[in-house]
């Protein structure tokens, strides 16, 4: 598992597999939050957990990371940070 998701699901964020705009069929890591406010609590996590994985991959991911509205939710998601399935 990707050190960026185990940190998400750390902190109780659900993640899912999630191919977002422009990703022509390929998916990676996405994390459902309530909406926008929540943003901010992802990023806290990345910052705190970044003990947990290298300072670069966290950058990388950051850096990466897009957003897609779902009804009253969003979800963020990070291109080239593959997801893994639990169970």
């Amino acid at each position: 598992m990707h050190a960026i998701q185990e940190i998400f699901e750390m902190e109780g964020f659900k993640t899912r597999s999630y191919s977002g705009r422009g990703m022509y069929g390929e998916s990676c890591l996405g994390v459902e939050i309530g909406g926008d406010k929540e943003l901010g609590r992802i990023i806290s996590a990345l910052i705190l957990g970044v003990e947990d994985c290298s300072r670069d991959a966290v950058a990388a991911a950051v850096k990466n990371l897009r957003t897609d509205s779902m009804g009253p939710g969003t979800v963020v998601y990070f291109p080239g940070v593959k997801y893994y399935e639990l169970g």
